[in-house]
């Protein structure tokens, strides 16, 4: 039998180092790699600001520049770290890099608040120069490293100033608290941001604290806001009167009646809006640009013009064919501004020193007539322009320093138009009275002529039917009463309508006017009232549809956030 060699003793193995040399490697050059991220990854709390109004800040524009500090403030306050403007590394990075989002990570900044300014410039004819920059603020915030689409916002802002500089600097300070204003919620709203606070990271905690004392006070302050104006709202909406109320708007800002037409009501707008000011720590409100527009229930607004100001009402022709409204260019000038049917608004005479008061239209749209002062503190005369070119038709003139009154004044024809004056006193211990008089553009020069005396009386606020052949007036003795007067003869008619702002119905049958706060309709043949509205709202200032379907009026309302303010939309009420 053949023996089984013995095993021979097993030799050591020669172990590899190669593992551990890949390990030791891989350790140290995750610790490396691990230092590099945390040394370089985006800061959460840290904010490239970089809004292009007149070119990059970092390339000299100056209103860039200082929209950016002021955002760069607010945020270093709320206890963000934000790039500076006068870093000179930061200018290099983001000159030499293709995009913001470049450069931002190079800065290690978490977020990039970005925007573009697309301002309007308009020159003023005034002298001395002036200069109104309307802008369109489109507005983004990203979160760099993220895929998520970067936050959107875009709102309108606008200033003037004696020159452009002046101008785009005004409208730098207002760009820059509505950017912070919009921005901040975003920032600390986002996912990851929140996730950090709510799960008690202390960094995010103590960074960010006074961002949340910020944030809660002001959305405490704008939900006190929206419940304010939604109440007013509200209460008007639920009240049962004795016939429904058409309310055209929301009680957010101040709406004035301004005339009406086939395209509904004419409106001079003023919004505004609230807002939470970042520096004051208080509850403002922004004033939008003033518009004047065309309202109907449901549609958008038919907007004619928008602009700084609108001295007294707008007024339109009967059949809405032009309107005509003074606008103030931010105190240095008036101007006569018409817009016809072609809807381009065309200035029709600028002047510095005089004032232009509450102006109305002929039928067809040639003429207007008005007060007209011509200077701060000079006596009102009444005059008639051509819409054409600012000519003067007419104008009678205040009798210098004598104390001569007028009473408002009213279209019956194309070429006629009828006012109430109280002429100056002449003799010592006479008594005067207010006249009722024709004023007849037809010829050149035009004539005036008395139509009826009011002797012992004072009257105003004529108002004429359609066709021209009567006159409605508030005549006051004890009480306000409405009195008709015909057109061509001058005779007079008493009523039993008592009321405050009556106005004669298109055909000539009726009158609307205000008791009390509420709204009334009255026949002018024997006086039988239908009261309209009958609540607690301030209502006032009613207007005839053209169809004598409807009565218009403005409601009006105090600002429930913002005490001696006003709110108010306009409404309407079918007609009896």
């Amino acid at each position: 039998m053949t023996e089984e060699p013995e095993s021979l003793p097993a030799l050591p193995k020669r172990r590899s180092g190669l593992p551990i040399l890949i390990a030791f490697l891989l350790l140290v050059g995750g610790g490396a790699f691990a230092l590099y991220w945390f040394s370089t990854r985006p800061d959460t709390f840290k904010v490239l600001v970089a809004i292009d109004a007149d070119g990059p800040w970092y390339k000299d524009g100056d209103t860039s520049e200082a929209i950016s500090e002021e955002i760069a403030g607010g945020l270093d306050k709320i206890g963000f770290e934000v790039v500076k403007t006068d870093d000179k590394e930061a200018i290099a990075v983001l000159k030499k890099s293709k995009t913001l989002e470049d450069a931002a990570f190079d800065l290690r900044a978490g977020f990039v608040i970005s925007g573009t300014v697309d301002p309007e410039v308009i020159e003023h004819p005034v002298e001395g120069g002036f200069v109104e920059v309307r802008a369109k603020v489109t507005l983004e915030v990203t979160l760099i490293g993220s895929d998520t689409p970067p936050e959107k916002d875009t709102f309108t802002a606008w200033a003037g100033g004696p020159t452009k500089k002046d101008a785009m600097k005004i409208l730098g300070d207002s760009i820059a608290s509505r950017a912070f204003d919009a921005s901040v919620p975003r920032i600390t709203g986002h996912p990851l941001v929140k996730e950090k606070l709510e799960r008690g990271d202390m960094t995010a905690l103590v960074r960010l604290d006074a961002a949340k004392r910020f944030l809660e006070t002001r959305a405490a302050q704008l939900e006190a806001a929206k419940l304010g104006y939604d109440t007013v709202k509200e209460t008007r909406t639920a009240h049962k009167g004795p016939r429904p109320i058409t309310y055209y708007g929301d009680f957010r800002g101040l709406d004035f009646l301004a005339g009406t037409g086939p395209a509904g009501a004419l409106i001079n707008t003023q919004g505004k809006r609230a807002f939470y000011h970042p520096k004051r720590s208080e509850l403002l409100y922004i004033n939008d640009l003033e518009t004047v527009a065309w309202r109907t229930e449901g549609a958008d607004d038919k907007v004619l013009w928008s602009g700084y100001h609108v001295l007294g009402y707008p007024a339109a022709a009967p059949d809405g064919s032009a309107v005509l409204f003074v606008e103030d260019l931010f105190g240095r000038a008036k101007t006569l501004t018409v817009v016809d049917s072609s809807g381009t608004p065309r200035r029709v005479m600028t002047h510095e020193q005089a004032r232009f008061d509450n102006p109305e239209i002929a039928p067809g749209g040639g003429a207007a007539a008005m007060y007209v002062r011509l200077c701060y503190g000079c006596g009102r005369d009444f005059a008639v322009f051509a819409l054409t070119d600012g000519t003067t038709l007419f104008r009678r003139d205040h009798a210098g320093e004598a104390d001569e009154g007028y009473g408002g004044y009213a279209w019956i024809e194309p070429k006629k138009a009828v006012y109430v004056v109280r002429p100056a006193v002449t003799e010592v211990g006479s008594v005067g009275g207010d006249e009722l008089r024709v004023v007849d553009i037809t010829s050149r020069p035009a004539t005036d002529t008395k139509l009826a005396s009011l002797e012992g009386e004072r009257c105003g606020g004529p108002s004429t039917s359609a066709d021209g052949k009567k006159i409605l007036l508030a005549c006051s003795g004890m009480t306000y009463r409405a009195v008709v007067f015909d057109a061509a003869s001058g005779e007079r008619t008493e009523t039993t309508i008592i009321g405050i702002s009556p106005v004669i119905s298109p055909d000539g049958t009726k009158a609307a006017y205000t008791r009390d706060g509420d709204v009334f309709v009255a026949n002018l043949a024997d006086g039988a009232e239908t009261r309209l509205t009958q609540n607690e709202f301030y209502e006032r200032h009613p207007l005839w549809s053209t169809d004598n379907k409807r009565v218009y009026f403005e409601s009006q309302a105090e600002d429930p956030m913002f005490k001696g303010k006003s709110v108010g939309v306009v409404a309407s009420v079918e007609a009896p």
